[in-house]
């Protein structure tokens, strides 16, 4: 059955949850830490912070690129994402490196969760691509001040829709 929930929510979710479907990654990243811009808070990322609060993981959405009439029967959109984590920790080995290993290991199952996506009874998840991942220790933005590793990586998500879907009435 095809989701009335538009495309781009439902891969921004189903992004989302990959992560929390592996058990080294739940045990890493309390939920509390657990950053979504798709649920019911409005205002998702704690203002004032302790080491408590992290390491923090959250999925941020960047745009995209529409490419309407791709060929002669479908349109895409490139939608590209970023994983922000903060570790509140300057050693690599207790939360960069692990919870950088297991995020890894939860998208390269991306394809069981995108591609199972639908939209007007047709699936529109095409590819997954981890892009760029940085590293650093200082980026106010992410670790609003706590002293620790910051890792941010890319992602896009390549979707096609058949032009007249997108075109036809509800």
């Amino acid at each position: 059955m095809a989701s009335e929930t538009d495309p781009f929510t439902q891969v921004y979710d189903a992004l989302y949850e990959l992560p929390w479907k592996r058990e080294a990654l739940c045990r890493l990243v309390r939920a509390g830490n657990r950053v979504s811009y798709a649920d019911d808070d409005r205002d998702p990322v704690k203002s004032t912070v302790t080491t408590a609060d992290l390491p923090e993981l959250r999925l941020v959405p960047l745009g995209g690129t529409p490419h309407l009439q791709r060929t002669s029967s479908s349109s895409t959109w490139l939608m590209r994402f970023q994983w922000m984590l903060a570790t509140a920790d300057q050693r690599v080995h207790k939360y960069l490196f692990p919870v950088e290993w297991e995020l890894l290991r939860a998208m390269a199952d991306w394809g069981t969760y995108l591609k199972a996506l639908t939209w007007k009874t047709e699936t529109f998840a095409r590819v997954m691509k981890l892009t760029d991942a940085r590293l650093g220790m200082v980026d106010p933005e992410v670790s609003r001040g706590i002293k620790g590793w910051i890792s941010v990586w890319a992602c896009e998500v390549l979707m096609q829709f058949s032009t007249v879907n997108l075109i036809a009435e509800e």
